[in-house]
């Protein structure tokens, strides 16, 4: 078995690790000779030239969670496989409840105030937080709030099966579901349709003085309309570990913007050994003639 890997910036860590999990196998970094062919290739971002050399792949497995900005570089015959979660969604449940805590205790605004006086404590069931996507990594992480104390739901644009907390479905749900939020996590795929879904008319939708994490990706969010609301206070903050434009402009008004934190992302950081046994489990699963977890529907989009 041959097996092809590309990475634009980490190859030779892949590389090393593609090759402890595969012993057996013919591993070669692209760029290859052009006569060497591949069976499966492990990619990231890869180059248009990788498959006008590459013509008897069987399958592609993207190394990371997030397939949008992967889709229009693969050709659509090839079934594509994505991670699921693969260690992510716990560092996505430590980031969401790092900030969560923080908001809540108001830790930060003590010295902001540069004034000695505590405040009073308020009441967790009024702190309702919101995840937009339900999938292995909301999962993990709803699991986490509710474990903290906090009330917490889901919305997702298809209805779910059994859930562990309320789930609600399809955007005529969205605005009643936004109205009684207090922290709103995204963690939604980028389709075309969810491409923009928190714009001005939705950030209004949210109560005064709730907050944003945005773990998903920077086009989910209209940034103009996102300032705006949090220059006019109705928005008390916001946590961004993604952007349209990545890395972060320096001249961004993210940066010094004092309701905003920001992150370069990093909500969740693909652990290699874990990434490898989940695709070493899927390639078995192909190789047995079984169906695999985490085949890409291309026309939904993730």
């Amino acid at each position: 078995m041959r097996i092809l890997v590309y990475s634009p910036n980490h190859l030779d860590e892949w590389l090393a690790e593609t090759r402890q999990h595969f012993p057996e196998a013919d591993v070669q970094g692209w760029p290859c000779t052009p006569d060497w062919q591949a069976d499966y290739a492990l990619l990231w971002k890869p180059p248009a030239e990788l498959f006008q050399q590459q013509n008897t792949l069987k399958a592609v497995f993207v190394l990371g969670a997030g397939v949008d900005a992967q889709l229009p570089l693969i050709p659509d015959s090839l079934p594509l496989y994505r991670l699921e979660d693969s260690g992510m969604g716990e560092q996505m449940a430590d980031y969401v409840s790092h900030y969560l805590l923080r908001w809540f205790y108001r830790y930060d605004a003590y010295q902001l105030q540069h004034h000695w006086q505590p405040g009073t404590l308020d009441d967790k069931a009024r702190w309702r937080v919101t995840i937009l996507g339900y999938g292995a990594m909301g999962s993990a992480v709803a699991e986490r709030v509710r474990q903290l104390g906090f009330p917490v739901q889901a919305w997702r644009r298809q209805p779910a099966g059994d859930a562990a907390i309320p789930v609600h479905a399809g955007l005529d749900a969205l605005p009643a579901c936004l109205g009684s939020t207090r922290v709103l996590v995204n963690l939604l795929p980028l389709t075309p349709e969810t491409r923009g879904l928190l714009n001005q008319q939705r950030l209004s939708q949210l109560p005064p003085d709730s907050y944003l994490i945005n773990l998903a990706r920077g086009a989910h969010v209209v940034d103009e309309d996102l300032l705006a609301a949090l220059d006019s206070g109705h928005l008390a903050g916001a946590t961004l570990d993604v952007f349209q434009h990545e890395p972060l402009p320096a001249e961004h008004r993210y940066w010094q913007h004092p309701k905003v934190n920001v992150t370069p992302h990093i909500g969740a950081l693909t652990p290699l050994p874990d990434a490898l046994q989940q695709i070493q489990q899927k390639l078995g699963c192909l190789l047995q003639g079984l169906p695999a977890g985490g085949l890409v529907d291309r026309h939904r989009g993730y």
